[in-house]
């Protein structure tokens, strides 16, 4: 016997929530962000190849709406750890993965030793590091739908009634009522005297 997994229950119609006397659950995946959008400045003492790149990702996240200026010390980093990879990768094709270093042991005798060549463990760290921050800026395919597009202000419309917010509004607009009338008999009985 297999057993099936269902994702939930199937949406009620807004007739049956008006005969239930119910309201639909507003749809939860506001992609909207209240964050300006903005192209970042160009960081300084990085090389060309890195403002290139800079300038690459700032073009693709505006292009996708995605680009604000609190994003550029991210994309520095990014390409600061972009160029170390580069070099370290350089390294590894200039050396080899594998390298042997002299050791000395205590009496001074030399033993070469067989080991992993230190800019693998550079390059990895680096590649590492690259991968988070296209993460966190949404280049990549799974993180791609969960970046909120920047200038588009999510609209506030009046509160659902059965919230705290809407309770709250009520019994504000009940209070001023009250005191409006009170002010209106005060006023009535007590004429100005001219």
């Amino acid at each position: 016997m297999v057993a099936t997994m269902t994702a939930g229950r199937p949406r009620q119609s807004e007739a049956l929530h008006s005969l239930h006397g119910t309201r639909a659950h507003p749809p939860s995946g506001d992609k909207a962000s209240a964050v300006e959008p903005g192209r970042p400045r160009f960081p300084v003492g990085i090389s060309h190849e890195a403002r290139r790149l800079f300038k690459a990702l700032c073009g693709l996240l505006e292009k996708r709406g995605h680009l604000t200026t609190g994003d550029g010390e991210l994309i520095r980093l990014y390409v600061i750890l972009h160029d170390r990879q580069a070099r370290a990768q350089a390294a590894l094709e200039k050396e080899g993965e594998i390298c042997e270093y002299v050791r000395l042991d205590s009496s001074g005798v030399a033993h070469p030793q067989v080991k992993p060549n230190i800019a693998l463990a550079i390059a990895e760290r680096a590649e590492k590091q690259m991968v988070t921050i296209l993460v966190q800026l949404g280049l990549t395919p799974r993180s791609r739908d969960g970046v909120k597009s920047v200038g588009q202000k999510a609209q506030a419309g009046p509160p659902q009634p059965g919230t705290a917010l809407y309770l709250l509004k009520e019994a504000e607009e009940r209070e001023r009522e009250g005191q409006e009338k009170e002010n209106a008999d005060d006023s009535d009985n007590n004429p100005a005297i001219d």
